[in-house]
């Protein structure tokens, strides 16, 4: 099996280890030489494939906005009952936050770690992502006022911007408390908005 992982691409083996230890220890605390020794590649394949730790942190960053996008565009898209695809996806990050031991956002996390004026791509990839979930939920609530006739009247980018603005305040509660109450909070008012 460890011969198999050595076999596998480098970059990827890179990645994958700056994933999970930016995730579990932070992007700062994280040292490149951590990373190489972890990753089991040498200093010149790392350089090879990153120019510098925030290359990585920007690659890392990416993937993580992919995958995300993914998940919860899967999940919007997943009901045909625009209240339940929005409500699923409260309950889909809650049990990603607790299978992932209330850790926190990725995103929120390495932002709070940076400067963003100094490194503006890590802002650009982050902002990217969220305003791809906001519009995501906005097109499920143009679809709830064309199918609803209680809903007809929805003020779609206010309503949006709640909901999307629950999520965000439940992860960041979510990971201070370590618990999931603020996901459930938060997806009780998202079902008082939508009612």
């Amino acid at each position: 099996m460890a011969n198999t992982a050595l076999k596998s691409d480098p970059k990827e083996r890179i990645l994958k280890t700056a994933q999970r230890l930016f995730y579990q220890q932070g992007f700062r605390a994280t040292g490149i030489n951590q990373i190489i020794k972890e990753a089991k590649v040498a200093k010149a394949s790392f350089y090879d494939h990153f120019d510098s730790k925030d290359d990585l942190g920007l690659a890392y960053l990416t993937d993580i906005a992919r995958l995300s996008q993914c998940d919860c565009s899967n999940i919007l898209k997943s009901d045909d009952d625009p209240k339940k695809a929005i409500l699923g996806l409260f309950d889909f990050i809650e049990k990603q936050f607790k299978k992932m031991n209330f850790i926190g956002c990725p995103m929120q996390n390495i932002t709070s770690e940076i400067s963003l004026e100094i490194n503006q791509p890590f802002q650009m990839v982050v902002i990217d992502r969220k305003d791809q979930l906001r519009n995501d939920i906005k097109d499920v609530l143009q679809t709830l006022t064309q199918q609803s006739v209680n809903h007809k009247q929805l003020n779609v980018e206010t309503v949006s911007d709640s909901l999307f603005l629950l999520i965000e305040g439940a992860m960041t509660s979510s990971r201070i408390y370590r618990d999931i109450w603020p996901f459930k909070a938060a997806r009780q008012t998202a079902e008082l908005i939508l009612s």
